[in-house]
């Protein structure tokens, strides 16, 4: 199992901490900037940040979004990018002064910067899943590898990895590396569930032997994956696989039935032991005990059931 963090690991709603202006320019004025740059994006960043301020938003001119980096526009002729540090730097080239980020800790951070320069650095936090805590845990237990790859700081991205037990994360993957990741896994042998919520999963979502996507994420993700989620919470995962095991059990022993029932009345058929009569109502019964032990699967598993042994 492949898990994104932000929206599918984590709540998704995130909060505004701070705006930490980097040049002559007040909080306020930084925290317009960002929002014009972010009307036209639907990412948990850009909704938390447009619901920190309460005037109206000019959207920004020429704006463009980069899949797992930020948004990059126009304002009052000035080209300006809100996003991971990198792609900000990308558009002035200088480095951020070291103590910049003092006192950011393990926050969710975003970069504001224009061509002249850094603007400010926007700190964020968004609360891990509550379910997430006990689904995520369930599946290492019951023996399956389990990885986090996230856009966001590494730093955050280990946290939220220690938090739920999670051995393998990987944090600044972009929706490329997050796509190379999947593939390495599966040239290895590994079959693969990704489960993702975002625009920029969708690639690797398509990627993966089964997809996974929450109803409260994006439509492309949705229109992409193969399960939704649409509680909008990881518990439904857990029903998902024990249904899926369940499946599998009742498969093997409808074939073997079928297989034992064949291999009895079949040489007894055409050694003319068993007349046509016997032989309509003994498929027929076969039939009946085939489809009534499949009937067993309509039966929902309870929330809170405990996660058996792997079969």
């Amino acid at each position: 199992f492949v898990f994104d963090k932000t929206g599918t690991l984590t709540e998704g709603r995130m909060t505004l901490l701070a705006v930490h202006p980097l040049r002559e320019v007040g909080q306020a004025q930084c925290l317009a900037y960002a929002r014009a740059l972010e009307a036209a994006s639907e990412h948990p960043v850009a909704r938390a940040i447009m619901r920190a301020g309460n005037a109206p938003v000019t959207c920004a001119g020429e704006p463009r979004s980069v899949p797992g980096q930020g948004m990059e526009g126009v304002i009052d002729g000035r080209r300006m990018r809100i996003g991971a540090l990198a792609f900000v730097a990308q558009l002035h080239g200088r480095p951020l002064a070291g103590g910049a980020t003092a006192g950011v800790g393990d926050a969710v951070r975003v970069a504001l910067g224009d061509e002249r320069g850094w603007i400010a650095v926007i700190t964020l936090d968004d609360p891990l899943r509550s379910d997430a805590r006990r689904v995520v845990p369930a599946l290492a237990a019951d023996g399956a590898a389990v990885c986090l790859l996230s856009g966001d700081r590494k730093a955050h991205v280990r946290r939220v990895a220690e938090q739920l037990g999670i051995g393998e994360a990987r944090g600044e993957a972009t929706p490329t590396a997050k796509l190379e990741y999947v593939r390495g896994l599966q040239t290895q042998g590994a079959v693969v569930a990704m489960v993702g919520d975002g625009v920029n999963d969708s690639p690797v979502l398509g990627q993966a032997q089964v997809s996974i996507a929450l109803g409260s994420g994006a439509a492309l993700a949705q229109t992409v994956a193969d399960i939704v989620l649409y509680s909008g919470n990881l518990q439904p995962l857990q029903t998902a696989v024990l249904t899926a095991r369940r499946t599998m059990r009742v498969i093997h022993q409808n074939l073997a039935w079928a297989f034992a029932y064949n291999v009895v009345a079949v040489p007894l058929a055409v050694s003319g032991q068993v007349t046509p009569l016997a032989a309509a109502v003994g498929m027929s019964i076969s039939s009946l005990l085939v489809v009534a032990n499949a009937l067993r699967l309509t039966r929902v598993a309870e929330k809170d059931r405990p996660w058996p042994a792997a079969a």
